[in-house]
């Protein structure tokens, strides 16, 4: 697949979706439109700054719901809101379009993920962007001050570790990459009311409530954050509830945190044996959004690096380049429940465009 064809498909998935909202505009959310609930428009961002400008921003939001934060996003909300998310993003991207060119803009500006997580108020689009940053340091012979950066990306969700391992090789800048990292989640941490060890344990609740309430759903379907997801335990969750059958999460979670991670350690170690740098990049974000439940759409900004790299490389591999275009554009046109407009084809389609990415990693690895 050549680049200029990967971009006309782009771009014509994408106006063939704009085309199709208009014609649903009267049908009402979410049928009109392929962003989130507009009553929930920067939902993520609002809240999180209400309970960051507290003195204990881990106690509950409301009974039972804690911030999942971490504490040096916590500090970064403080300071919030969404245009200020906005010019930070913006920023990235006009560094990255300068060092990798328009490969950049094009992933970074008129992806479906980067237009999502802007809706949503949620911080993954900016997350990939200084994730990118850090690559393109690295790749640039800059791996000290590409380790810092990363750093930042892991202290504001832990998740952009993964990249750490392109820094084998550079011990000291993996040093320094650890150090910055724990003293960006533990000098915040200290700052907050209650100190560092009130602090964590109050981030170990959230992320707990989160487990409870959004990835089992205890309290029934509409709890459930399975809406635009990309892994196997919500894609299985939604075929039960599609069927009109009860779905045992527990029952099910344990076995698909086990296929994740063999998933995770065959592209860990397509990362390793490959001599391509692109393959290295992406299977490591890939790697960032098989367990569940951890990826909304606005999550697979975690493949942008590697995306780009891609493209760069003249994007090679007609299978890879097919799943990574279906990643690219809006999913949402069909709910096989109507009552139930949380659960879109989307969170079924999505799993396996990742598993055919990752089969279109190993294919082209060499």
């Amino acid at each position: 697949m050549s680049i200029l064809h990967w971009l006309i498909a782009v771009t014509s998935l994408l106006c063939c979706s704009a085309a199709w909202r208009f014609t649903q505009r009267r049908k009402g959310w979410p049928r009109n439109s392929f962003l989130y609930n507009p009553e929930c428009k920067y939902t993520d961002l609002t809240v999180s700054i209400c309970a960051a400008r507290r003195d204990k921003p881990y106690e509950p939001i409301i009974e039972g719901l804690y911030t999942p934060y971490f504490p040096f996003l916590i500090w970064i909300f403080r300071l919030g809101a969404v245009g200020c998310m906005r010019v930070c993003y913006l920023a990235l991207v006009a560094l990255l379009t300068w060092w990798w060119g328009w490969a950049a803009a094009v992933v970074l500006l008129v992806s479906y993920p980067a237009m999502f997580a802007d809706n949503r108020g949620n911080v993954d689009h900016i997350i990939g962007a200084w994730s990118g940053l850090s690559v393109a340091l690295l790749l640039g012979g800059h791996p000290m001050v590409g380790a810092l950066m990363l750093a930042c990306a892991i202290a504001a969700k832990g998740y952009p570790a993964a990249l750490a391992l392109l820094w084998l090789g550079h011990s000291w800048s993996l040093t320094a990459m650890a150090a910055l990292s724990a003293s960006l989640v533990l000098v915040p941490a200290r700052g907050l009311g209650g100190g560092i060890r009130e602090s964590l344990a109050g981030l170990r609740r959230g992320n707990r409530a989160f487990y409870e309430w959004g990835i089992l759903a205890r309290n029934g379907p509409a709890f459930c954050t399975s809406h635009y997801c990309c892994d196997l335990f919500s894609a299985l969750r939604l075929l039960h509830w599609w069927r009109g059958k009860d779905f045992d999460a527990e029952r099910w979670f344990r076995p698909c945190v086990s296929i994740a991670t063999f998933w995770a350690t065959w592209l860990t170690l397509i990362a390793w044996s490959s001599p391509h740098t692109w393959v290295k990049v992406m299977a490591l974000g890939m790697v960032q959004v098989v367990f569940p439940h951890v990826a909304n759409d606005y999550k697979l900004m975690a493949l942008a690096p590697g995306i780009i790299l891609w493209l760069l490389a003249g994007a090679p591999g007609l299978l890879l380049g097919a799943c990574l275009l279906l990643l690219w554009v809006p999913k949402a046109y069909w709910y096989p429940r109507p009552e139930r407009t949380w659960a879109s084809i989307s969170c079924a389609i999505n799993p396996l465009l990742t598993i055919g990415a990752t089969i279109g990693l190993w294919m082209g690895r060499f």
